[in-house]
């Protein structure tokens, strides 16, 4: 069994005892080949099918995240089996998770005298970051 992804799939299904769900990430840009071997993991099958001849079927406790940049070498076949999150770049950020972050330590805080962040801080930051 040659490759990363495969691999990662036998990994997954050995540890079928464990619980929870297993999650695996995809980051990074699709390449034309691999894409289309995907669709057949993809589809109501969830088998991935080897140069071998083999196959191996994904468990229901296995989930598969593609995170991508551009989806210009998937076919339409690849893509109308995926569900699609689309974020504008305006949204994406370490400014935006810094914030976030921000309005959690002041739940956390909230009670306690002269921890969080004031909403000085917070302009403050904003101001920084634009």
């Amino acid at each position: 069994m040659a490759g990363v992804i495969p691999k990662l799939f036998k990994n997954f299904i050995d540890m079928a005892d464990e619980e929870g769900l297993k999650w695996i990430i995809m980051d990074g840009p699709v390449d034309a080949e691999w894409i289309e071997d995907m669709n057949s993991v993809l589809d109501d099958s969830k088998k991935l099918c080897l140069a071998s001849g083999d196959a191996l079927k994904l468990k229901n406790d296995m989930k598969i995240i593609f995170e991508v940049e551009d989806l210009i070498y998937a076919s339409p076949a690849t893509i109308s089996r995926c569900g699609m999150v689309y974020l504008e770049i305006r949204f994406i950020g370490w400014g935006n998770l810094f914030e976030a972050r921000i309005h959690e330590v002041n739940k956390i805080f909230n009670n306690c005298t002269g921890f969080g962040f004031s909403a000085d801080h917070l302009a403050a930051f904003k101001e920084l970051i634009k």
